[in-house]
């Protein structure tokens, strides 16, 4: 045999394995199994030997067999190469082989003996201290089968153990002496306690060992002290195999305190059951110190099971029994701490290399890292937490503030990386949070308010505060969320059709679209604070202090959409200017209003683009609907605003009143022309007074069925109000070069049809509202009526009332101010200078 392969402690316990197979106890159902033909492949495969060295080994086995035997040759077969005498027995096949062996043995023994003469009787015998023949043959068993020590070649109890493991490998799968931790398969473990000591090996195997520690005298305790250091090396952390564990320790404990046992245990045995224990105790202390993942729920096969629960009591028995004095809660808490911040520190690294190229790496892997945190506390609690608490540990206190420790860490470098960066971000032509920002309050925060949520449910306490660098960005998320508003303002219009949404709708989805983004954005700033647990409700104080600016912007991106069809920059900006200069004051006057817009002599409209059309109303109306919805917002957040929205309510309103003399004014420059030529007409007026007041109803029809009510009756007023203007500029003119008195009667017809247009039956405007509006007109072409005397005495009337500084009753419609009634009392003196009394009266004025 190659000494080089096995040393003589594996070769004896081979050849040991191979004599256990010709016993005289093989069972009958392993009757065709166990003999040397069917084993050897077996053996062979166990101790990785060949064919050589195996037939090698069997050859020792009939190496001493003499037929004499001396009284040092039995000595040295029993002490010095402990080699059983039955191995010598050429009878050993024989089915009484071993009972034959024995009487064979006694006999020998007698007669090298009987010169000692210790065939005496025992009263002799023990005069003399000479043992008999059957204690000098149990006196040289004991000693052969407890013969220790690695030097000793062929030890009983070490070759026993050098069987067990090899058997244990190659039933495994492993190769002999390849040091192979791999736990043992859960098929391999025994499924009943008294299968202990031969775990799930094969039957022949199991028998080989059952026999070989019937022959050579194993006791249980050597026999469960081997299984136990199997165990204690090969384990994993699952229910069963820490359970077959305790089982064997405390198998081992029972032992140890029988009475009949205690005393046999020798100092060599003691010393290996200390070792083993001790080597157990470090290796379950060390798996506590990563108890999450050696003891997870993943380990055990049985829902109801919980391995830690196992490894503890385990750990305590051991503690106990060999009467170490450890402090177990004190090494628990050492042990929990220590896992948890490692776990920490796993989590976040892994974490860290998953997202190693994002740009904003600390926050992303903080915010993984906290979910993981917040699982790995719900299985804390749920799993680990009813049996650690049971030894005296506030387990799932310690494990919350570690983890909370490093991450307000984990935070505090996030708040010193990012405090400077921008809020927000262009990605193409969309305007984004930027992804730090949005991953702080996407992620990171709703993991920061579940470990809250969890460390208040579990012992009523918050561990991270939400009050300072986490309120810093939440001030960041409000100014972002008004940047992207103001963002979204251009893009909702710059891509808006300014078409109906929908059949009987009467505005586009652009403000529909803009409010759901607002609505959006303060659901987002309203879940913060909520969730922040913040009072007086300072992020939606400050989101509604920005809003005013954000609608200025909104208001004049769709101002700017609707004087884009003027198609003239210079007539853009005058417009936009003279409109923007109106919203900052109050408008007394709509006739001033439309005599600084009619005023421009710089610009044109042509035809074409002087009517009302669809789209201009849908334009219009979504400073109306964007009210609307404005107070459907304030509304449903139960009117959380208060009053900071008056003063966009109030724009809103102003915009479009604004816009509607502006529309007016574009059809002004068809209408003009019109009523102009109307009036200078000296033939029949019908055709073109016909034509007139189609423009005039078509626009009208176009008002009334696609502007708001409110809308349309201020269009339907300032489109009355620019006509009359129209007129009494033409009845009033600077000049009376090629005007006679034939305009005036045109435009009295002209009048009287509009009336009634206007009117419509009481559909339209009221009689009060057209008088009110026609009464100037009216008043002076009454006066073109009056003969040259009675407007002369008209004028001194005039000039008495204001001698005894009469003022006008504002509140009679019938009057207005007599200056402007000189002035036009005076212009049409005028058009009658002609006459000679007239032109004698306006010398005497001076005139």
């Amino acid at each position: 045999m190659d000494n080089n392969s096995l040393s003589d402690d594996e070769a004896f316990a081979i050849i040991r394995a191979i004599l256990c197979l010709y016993s005289n106890n093989i069972p009958e159902r392993l009757a065709g199994s166990t003999d040397e033909k069917h084993v050897e492949p077996l053996l062979r495969k166990a101790f990785g030997i060949s064919k050589e060295q195996y037939d090698e080994i069997s050859k020792k086995i009939l190496e001493y067999s003499p037929k004499q035997i001396t009284k040092s040759e039995l000595q040295l077969r029993y002490a010095w190469r402990d080699n059983h005498p039955m191995y010598k027995s050429e009878a050993f096949k024989n089915l009484k082989g071993h009972e034959i062996w024995k009487k064979a043995e006694l006999q020998e023994i007698s007669e090298m003996l009987k010169e000692t003469d210790l065939s005496e009787s025992p009263v002799a015998r023990n005069k003399s201290s000479h043992p008999s023949i059957k204690e000098i043959f149990g006196q040289t068993l004991k000693k052969h089968t407890q013969q220790f020590g690695k030097n000793e070649s062929g030890d009983i109890q070490q070759g026993y153990l050098i069987l067990v493991k090899a058997f244990v490998q190659v039933s495994i799968g492993s190769q002999y002496n390849s040091f192979d931790c791999q736990p043992l398969r859960e098929s391999f473990l025994p499924k009943q306690k008294n299968e202990l000591v031969t775990l799930g090996l094969l039957p022949e195997l199991s028998f080989i060992l059952t026999e070989y520690c019937q022959l050579y005298g194993i006791r249980q305790f050597y026999r469960y002290l081997v299984i136990f250091d199997i165990l204690s090396s090969k384990f994993d952390d699952n229910f069963n195999q820490l359970n077959l564990l305790l089982e064997c320790f405390e198998k081992l404990m029972d032992i140890r305190g029988m009475d009949s046992e205690k005393d046999t245990i020798t100092i060599q045995e003691d010393a290996y059951y200390n070792r083993v224990s001790f080597q157990l105790f470090e290796i379950l202390k060390y798996r506590l110190g990563k108890y999450r993942f050696c003891f997870s729920p993943r380990s055990t096969t049985n829902d109801n099971s919980n391995s830690i629960a196992v490894a503890l009591k385990l750990l305590t028995i051991i503690n106990k029994e060999l009467e170490w004095n450890v402090d177990i809660q004190q090494l628990l808490a050492s042990c929990i701490v220590d896992c948890t911040e490692k776990e920490f520190t796993i989590l976040y690294e892994n974490r860290w290399s998953q997202l190693k190229n994002s740009n904003f790496i600390e926050i992303y892997t903080l915010s993984k890292t906290v979910q993981d945190v917040v699982d790995a506390i719900k299985v804390d609690f749920s799993y680990f937490h009813p049996t650690i608490k049971e030894y005296g540990f506030q387990h799932i206190h310690n494990v919350c503030e570690t983890f909370a420790k490093f991450i307000n860490s984990k935070i505090s470098i996030v708040n010193q990386k990012f405090s400077k960066e921008a809020h927000t971000q262009r990605k193409g032509d969309t305007m984004e949070c930027s992804p730090w920002l949005s991953c702080i309050f996407s992620e990171l925060v709703p993991g920061l308010l579940e470990f809250n949520n969890l460390t208040m449910q579990y012992f009523g306490k918050k561990l991270i505060p939400l009050d300072g660098d986490i309120l810093f960005f939440a001030g960041k998320l409000v100014l972002n969320r008004i940047e992207i508003l103001n963002y979204t303002i251009s893009k909702v219009f710059d891509s808006e059709t300014w078409k109906p949404n929908g059949k009987g709708v009467l505005h586009s989805t652009g403000s529909v679209d803009f409010f759901f983004y607002l609505v959006e954005c303060f659901k987002s700033i309203q879940s913060v604070e909520t969730n922040l647990s913040l009072t007086n409700n300072p992020l939606v104080r400050s989101f509604a202090s920005y809003l005013d600016k954000t609608f200025v912007i909104y208001n004049q991106a769709i101002r700017s959409k609707i004087i884009l069809d003027l198609n003239n920059d210079g007539h853009q900006k005058f417009i936009a200017t003279t409109i923007e200069s109106k919203m900052s004051r109050k408008i007394k006057n709509t006739k001033d209003y439309f005599i600084e817009l009619c005023g421009n002599t710089k610009f044109t409209i042509p035809p074409s683009n002087c009517s009302l059309n669809e789209r201009m109303c849908v334009q219009i109306n979504t400073f109306e609907q964007s009210r609307i919805l404005l107070d459907d917002f304030d509304t449903s957040f139960n009117y959380i605003f208060k009053d900071n929205l008056n003063d966009i309510f109030v724009a809103f309103k102003k915009n479009w009143k604004l816009l509607i003399p502006f529309y007016v004014y574009k059809l002004n420059f068809a209408l003009k022309p019109m009523i102009q030529k109307i009036a200078f007409l000296k033939d029949d007026i019908t055709k073109e007074k016909k034509l007139l007041i189609q423009f005039i109803e078509d626009n009208l029809a176009i008002g009334y069925k696609c502007l708001f009510p409110n809308i349309f009756t201020r269009f339907l007023k300032n489109l009355f109000k620019i006509i009359i203007i129209n007129i009494n500029e033409l009845i009033l003119p600077k000049n009376f070069k090629n005007w006679n008195i034939k305009v005036v009667d045109n435009l009295n017809t002209l009048v009287n049809e509009l009336t009634g247009i206007f009117h419509g039956n009481g559909l339209g405007l009221s009689k009060g509202s057209i008088y009110k509006d026609l009464r100037r007109v009216l008043k002076i072409m009454e006066l073109y009526r009056f003969q040259v005397p009675q407007l002369i005495d008209f004028h001194k009337i005039i000039l008495k009332i204001e001698q005894i500084q009469l003022k006008p009753d504002i509140n009679n419609q019938d009057t207005y101010d007599s200056s402007i009634l000189k002035s036009e009392c005076v212009n049409i003196m005028l058009y009658f200078r002609e006459d000679k009394e007239m032109d004698g009266y306006l010398k005497s004025l001076k005139l």
